[in-house]
C-alpha cells in the first residue's frame, strides 16, 4: 500500500491535528501511540505492517494528537488528559464517522474510555491496549524520571526495550515524534486521570490487550496486574494477555501482527456489525504462497491438524494462516473458502 496523504482539521479550542485514512469498511479508528508521526508512520518496520494489516480489514483512520508529530506541538502548563478527546472529536466530525471501533493504547486508552462513556451510541466495540487503572496520587514513573533527567538517555532505553521484542531500533522516528516537555506533560495527564470509576461505566463490547510478561525467564509484569483490574471493571469485556510487548503490535513477514488478529477475530465473533466488510476481498494474487497452500487444503477437506502435518508447521501457526487467509477473502469458515477456491481455480 501507498502511505494515504496527511490532512488537517482544527480542534475547537485551536490546535491543527493531521490524520490520515486509508481502506475500506468498517471505520477503526486509531489513538495514536505515545509516539507517533503521520509523515513518518508508514516508513517504518513497525509501522508499516500495523497499517497495512488494519487498512486490509476496515477503513483504518490515525491521526497525531497535539503535541506530536504533524500536529500542533506545545503542551499548555494545564494540559489535561481530556484536552485529547477534543482531538478526537475534531477528526470523527470532519469524517463525519457515525459508528466506528475506537482503539486506544498506552496513555491513550484513558481517552478512548472517556469517548466511549461520553459516545456510547458512536461507539460500536472498544480496544484497550496496555489499559492501567490509574488512582490518585500516584508517583511519577522511573521513565518518566529518566525522561526530566536526561531526554536522549531515556528515549535509547525506551526504544532499545520495544526493540527487544521484534521492532528494528528506529530511534529517528521516536525522536522526531514528540519533544520532552510534551511527553512528560501527556504521560502527567495520563498518570494524572482517574479511570476507576470510568470503567464501569463503559457499555460497549470491549477488548482488553495486555501483556503478561516482557520474556519468558521475567515475572508476570505489573500490567497484567493493571489490565485483570480494567477488565473487573468494565462489563462485557474480553481480556487476553500476551507474552512480550513489542512483538504482539511487530511483523516481519506476511503474517499480520498477533494484536491485529486477535482484535479481528474479537470483532468478528462478538460485534458482527464491525467485522471486516466483505467489500475488502482480496484477490489471490494477494494471498501469499503460504495462504494458498493453505486454501488448497482447505478446499481438499483437511482438517488444521492435517494441513499442520501436511505442511510442517504447528496447529497455531496453521490458525494464523487461517484466520488471515479468511480476512482476505471474507470467508466466513472453510466452506466459504472452499467456495472462493473453486471460483479461483485453486481447488
Amino acid at each position: 500500500m501507498e502511505p494515504p496523504p496527511v490532512q488537517y482539521v482544527k480542534t475547537e479550542d485551536g490546535f491543527d491535528i493531521a490524520y490520515t485514512t486509508t481502506g475500506e469498511g468498517v471505520p477503526f479508528v486509531f489513538l495514536p501511540w505515545p509516539f507517533s508521526h503521520r509523515g513518518l508512520w508508514w516508513n517504518t518496520a513497525f509501522g508499516r505492517p500495523v497499517a497495512e494489516a488494519l487498512a486490509s480489514r476496515f477503513r483504518l483512520v490515525q491521526y497525531d494528537s497535539r503535541g506530536q508529530g504533524m500536529s500542533t506541538r506545545g503542551l499548555p502548563e494545564d494540559h489535561a488528559i481530556e484536552d485529547y478527546v477534543l482531538d478526537l472529536d475534531a477528526v470523527v466530525d470532519r469524517l463525519t464517522l457515525d459508528r466506528f471501533v475506537l482503539y486506544g493504547g498506552p496513555v491513550f486508552n484513558h481517552v478512548a474510555v472517556r469517548y466511549a462513556v461520553q459516545h456510547p451510541g458512536r461507539v460500536a466495540s472498544l480496544v484497550l491496549d496496555l489499559m492501567t487503572v490509574s488512582r490518585p496520587g500516584e508517583p511519577e514513573s522511573p521513565f518518566e524520571s529518566l525522561a526530566r533527567r536526561h531526554w536522549d538517555m531515556f528515549l535509547h532505553t525506551f526504544v532499545a526495550s520495544f526493540s527487544l521484542h521484534g521492532a528494528p531500533f528506529e530511534l529517528s522516528y521516536w525522536r522526531d515524534s514528540i519533544e520532552r516537555d510534551d511527553w512528560l506533560k501527556m504521560t502527567a495527564s495520563a498518570r494524572l486521570a482517574k479511570t476507576a470509576d470510568l470503567l464501569p461505566q463503559v457499555r460497549v463490547p470491549t477488548l482488553i490487550l495486555s501483556v503478561r510478561r516482557l520474556s519468558d525467564d521475567e515475572p508476570v509484569s505489573g500490567y497484567a496486574d493493571h489490565a485483570q483490574a480494567a477488565a473487573a471493571l468494565v462489563p462485557d469485556s474480553r481480556l487476553i494477555l500476551f507474552d512480550g510487548w513489542g512483538s504482539i503490535w511487530y511483523s516481519d513477514g506476511p503474517e499480520p501482527p498477533e494484536a491485529v488478529l486477535a482484535i479481528e477475530k474479537f470483532l468478528t465473533e462478538l460485534v458482527p456489525e464491525t467485522a471486516p466488510s466483505p467489500a475488502v476481498v482480496s484477490s489471490p494474487s494477494r494471498l501469499s504462497p503460504r495462504e494458498i497452500e493453505v486454501l488448497k487444503l482447505i478446499a481438499q477437506g483437511r482438517s488444521n491438524q492435517q494441513i499442520a502435518d501436511e505442511l510442517v508447521l504447528s496447529v497455531r501457526t496453521v490458525e494464523r494462516h487461517i484466520t488471515n487467509l479468511y480476512a482476505k477473502i471474507g470467508a466466513h469458515g472453510k466452506a466459504d473458502a472452499t467456495a472462493y477456491a473453486l471460483r479461483n481455480g485453486l481447488a
